[in-house]
């Protein structure tokens, strides 16, 4: 699982929970508060940490979570980018959450992720990207 913008890694504990034969947590976090307050919080979890998106070799996996995160990304043309990685990120078959704020900036950004991600099979039609779940938050596979 990569969880993008982890916070303090409650997206872990959910995943954990629903999922619990995920092996591997890749917590991307910039924020040095975040990452201490996480490290206790996540004790014993099998827990990489990085501190930006584009940091290393990635081997895919099965779930990445984008948490409140893309919308700190206040450059649309970083917001896809980030996405477009994070879309690149998955295992075939896997699963990318994205969840924003319900206010009128976090549906427009989870309209935009989920246009963007779904135009990707005019890009590749190998890509087959599904909707599973509302507009607002989005689950794509």
């Amino acid at each position: 699982m990569i969880d993008f913008g982890s916070g303090p890694g409650t997206s872990v504990w959910a995943a954990a929970r629903c999922w619990p034969a995920i092996k591997r947590y890749i917590l991307v976090e910039p924020s040095d508060a975040m990452i201490e307050v996480s490290t206790q919080l996540l004790e014993g979890f099998p827990v990489e940490r990085r501190r930006f998106l584009f940091q290393g070799r990635q081997d895919p996996v099965d779930l990445v979570v984008a948490s409140y995160s893309l919308s700190e990304l206040t450059d649309p043309n970083v917001q896809r980018a980030h996405l477009r990685a994070l879309w690149n990120a998955l295992n075939p078959g896997g699963i990318l959450v994205i969840l924003e704020p319900g206010t009128p900036v976090g549906f427009k950004i989870v309209r935009a992720a989920r246009s963007l991600i779904l135009d990707l099979k005019s890009e590749d039609e190998s890509v087959n990207p599904v909707v599973v779940g509302p507009v607002c938050p989005t689950v794509i596979v």
